[in-house]
Parts: structure tokens; C-alpha cells; sequence
């Protein structure tokens, strides 16, 4: 029987793996407490990437919150290079702080 047939409609046999090469990255597994933990140990500056992780949300939410965009929280303090968007940790806890006396978050 050809690997690449189908055997039923509900049960299909398994195709063979690319030959090619994966990236490195591709091939080890993603755990998002060691980037929280490379984050916060790495340097007090982050990229609004970094921040979404330190934070566990996605990185549209941290945008929305820097530009003041989630109403009742106060606006998350953030600096502009160019297009980058920097969070300082101090500031992303600060932030969450404000937010926890406010009872805005859950």
C-alpha cells in the first residue's frame, strides 16, 4: 500500500516527514515560562514581544493598553525608538499594580 493513500474517509495513513531541514528554533520545544524567565532576567528594557510574554497576554493586548485603548485601566507607560515600542519591568509592574488597587483586573 502507497504511504500517501488514504485508507478510509475517517482514518488516513501518516505521510512521510519532509527531507528538508528545519530551522532550530522549529525543532526544540516552546515553553513559555523559560521566556518569561529569559525575559525578566535578560535586561529591564523589553520589546512589546517580550512584554506580551512577562505579562501572558497577546502582544495586541499590551499595544491597546500603552495607547490607553482599555477602558478603566489607566494607560501603560511605554517608550517610542522609531517604530519600536520599549517597556521598562518596572513599568509593567507598576502598571499592574495600579490596575489591581483600581479592582480593574480580575
Amino acid at each position: 500500500m502507497d504511504t500517501n493513500t488514504c485508507v478510509s474517509t475517517e482514518v488516513q495513513t501518516q505521510r512521510p516527514v519532509p527531507t528538508r531541514a528545519l530551522p532550530r528554533e522549529a525543532t526544540q520545544p516552546h515553553d513559555a515560562a523559560d521566556e518569561v524567565a529569559r525575559v525578566e532576567t535578560n535586561s529591564p528594557v523589553m520589546t512589546l514581544k517580550e512584554a506580551a510574554a512577562y505579562l501572558h497576554v497577546s502582544a495586541a493586548h499590551v499595544l491597546n493598553a500603552a495607547k490607553g485603548r482599555i477602558p478603566g485601566t489607566p494607560a501603560l507607560r511605554h517608550a517610542r525608538v522609531g517604530r519600536r515600542i520599549l517597556f521598562k519591568c518596572t513599568w509593567l509592574n507598576q502598571w499592574l499594580e495600579e490596575a489591581a488597587a483600581e479592582g480593574k483586573l480580575c
